[in-house]
Protein backbone atom coordinates (compact mmCIF):
# COMPACT_ATOMS: atom_id res chain seq x y z
CA UNK A 1 0.00 0.00 0.00
CA UNK A 2 1.21 3.46 -0.67
CA UNK A 3 0.68 6.79 -2.31
CA UNK A 4 1.89 8.02 -5.68
CA UNK A 5 3.06 11.56 -6.24
CA UNK A 6 5.33 14.28 -5.02
CA UNK A 7 3.27 15.16 -1.97
CA UNK A 8 5.01 15.13 1.36
CA UNK A 9 3.23 12.56 3.50
CA UNK A 10 4.71 12.50 7.01
CA UNK A 11 8.08 13.44 5.46
CA UNK A 12 8.14 10.32 3.29
CA UNK A 13 9.17 10.59 -0.34
CA UNK A 14 6.50 9.00 -2.50
CA UNK A 15 7.08 6.81 -5.53
CA UNK A 16 6.48 8.38 -8.92
CA UNK A 17 4.61 6.79 -11.81
CA UNK A 18 8.01 6.32 -13.50
CA UNK A 19 9.23 4.45 -10.40
CA UNK A 20 6.17 2.22 -10.54
CA UNK A 21 6.60 1.59 -14.28
CA UNK A 22 10.17 0.50 -13.59
CA UNK A 23 8.89 -1.87 -10.90
CA UNK A 24 6.26 -3.22 -13.30
CA UNK A 25 8.88 -3.77 -16.00
CA UNK A 26 10.95 -5.84 -13.57
CA UNK A 27 8.19 -8.45 -13.50
CA UNK A 28 8.70 -8.83 -9.75
CA UNK A 29 5.66 -6.97 -8.47
CA UNK A 30 1.93 -6.75 -8.96
CA UNK A 31 -0.26 -3.77 -8.21
CA UNK A 32 -3.50 -3.42 -6.31
CA UNK A 33 -5.72 -0.69 -4.94
CA UNK A 34 -5.94 0.71 -1.44
CA UNK A 35 -8.67 3.24 -2.36
CA UNK A 36 -8.18 6.58 -4.07
CA UNK A 37 -9.03 8.93 -1.25
CA UNK A 38 -11.14 7.04 1.31
CA UNK A 39 -8.41 5.84 3.65
CA UNK A 40 -9.05 8.21 6.52
CA UNK A 41 -10.82 8.20 9.85
CA UNK A 42 -13.63 10.31 11.26
CA UNK A 43 -14.20 10.03 15.00
CA UNK A 44 -11.71 7.13 15.07
CA UNK A 45 -13.79 5.13 12.57
CA UNK A 46 -12.94 4.17 9.00
CA UNK A 47 -15.19 6.46 6.98
CA UNK A 48 -15.77 3.98 4.15
CA UNK A 49 -17.50 1.56 6.54
CA UNK A 50 -20.40 3.97 7.08
CA UNK A 51 -23.52 3.04 5.12
CA UNK A 52 -23.94 6.67 4.03
CA UNK A 53 -20.52 6.47 2.30
CA UNK A 54 -21.05 3.24 0.32
CA UNK A 55 -21.78 4.96 -3.01
CA UNK A 56 -18.81 7.29 -2.55
CA UNK A 57 -16.60 4.33 -1.62
CA UNK A 58 -17.59 2.40 -4.75
CA UNK A 59 -16.82 5.42 -6.95
CA UNK A 60 -13.53 5.91 -5.10
CA UNK A 61 -12.25 2.36 -5.55
CA UNK A 62 -13.29 2.27 -9.20
CA UNK A 63 -11.36 5.52 -9.72
CA UNK A 64 -8.32 4.06 -7.97
CA UNK A 65 -8.47 0.92 -10.12
CA UNK A 66 -8.79 2.95 -13.33
CA UNK A 67 -5.99 5.38 -12.45
CA UNK A 68 -3.56 2.54 -11.76
CA UNK A 69 -4.61 0.59 -14.85
CA UNK A 70 -4.34 3.64 -17.13
CA UNK A 71 -0.96 4.77 -15.79
CA UNK A 72 0.68 1.36 -15.62
CA UNK A 73 -1.17 -0.57 -18.33
CA UNK A 74 -1.89 -3.42 -15.91
CA UNK A 75 -5.09 -5.06 -14.77
CA UNK A 76 -5.82 -4.36 -11.11
CA UNK A 77 -7.51 -7.38 -9.55
CA UNK A 78 -6.80 -6.86 -5.84
CA UNK A 79 -7.54 -4.31 -3.15
CA UNK A 80 -6.24 -3.97 0.39
CA UNK A 81 -9.11 -2.68 2.51
CA UNK A 82 -8.15 0.62 4.16
CA UNK A 83 -7.10 -0.05 7.74
CA UNK A 84 -7.54 -3.77 6.97
CA UNK A 85 -11.23 -3.47 7.84
CA UNK A 86 -14.33 -4.54 5.94
CA UNK A 87 -17.93 -5.61 6.31
CA UNK A 88 -20.17 -7.86 4.24
CA UNK A 89 -21.62 -4.79 2.54
CA UNK A 90 -18.19 -3.34 1.72
CA UNK A 91 -17.02 -6.71 0.41
CA UNK A 92 -20.02 -6.82 -1.92
CA UNK A 93 -19.12 -3.34 -3.18
CA UNK A 94 -15.56 -4.52 -3.85
CA UNK A 95 -16.90 -7.47 -5.86
CA UNK A 96 -19.27 -5.21 -7.82
CA UNK A 97 -16.35 -2.89 -8.62
CA UNK A 98 -14.57 -5.75 -10.39
CA UNK A 99 -11.96 -6.83 -7.87
CA UNK A 100 -11.20 -10.55 -7.67
CA UNK A 101 -9.49 -10.57 -4.29
CA UNK A 102 -9.15 -8.37 -1.23
CA UNK A 103 -6.96 -8.21 1.84
CA UNK A 104 -7.75 -7.60 5.50
CA UNK A 105 -5.14 -6.85 8.14
CA UNK A 106 -4.48 -9.99 10.14
CA UNK A 107 -1.13 -11.54 11.02
CA UNK A 108 -1.93 -15.07 9.91
CA UNK A 109 -1.04 -17.03 6.79
CA UNK A 110 -3.23 -17.38 3.73
CA UNK A 111 -4.31 -20.99 3.17
CA UNK A 112 -5.97 -22.77 0.24
CA UNK A 113 -9.27 -22.43 2.13
CA UNK A 114 -8.97 -18.65 2.58
CA UNK A 115 -11.86 -16.60 1.20
CA UNK A 116 -10.43 -14.52 -1.69
CA UNK A 117 -12.13 -11.40 -0.31
CA UNK A 118 -10.86 -11.86 3.26
CA UNK A 119 -7.20 -12.74 2.70
CA UNK A 120 -4.81 -11.90 5.48
CA UNK A 121 -1.95 -9.46 5.10
CA UNK A 122 0.79 -8.38 7.46
CA UNK A 123 1.46 -4.75 8.32
CA UNK A 124 5.04 -3.95 7.33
Amino acid sequence: AGQVGNNDFNNLQMATWDDLREMKDSGLVSFGSHSYDMHYLEDDKAVFLEETKYTEFKEDIIKSKEVIENNLQVEVKAIAYPFGETSDEVTNIVKEAGFEEAFILSPSPITPDSDPYYQNRYLI
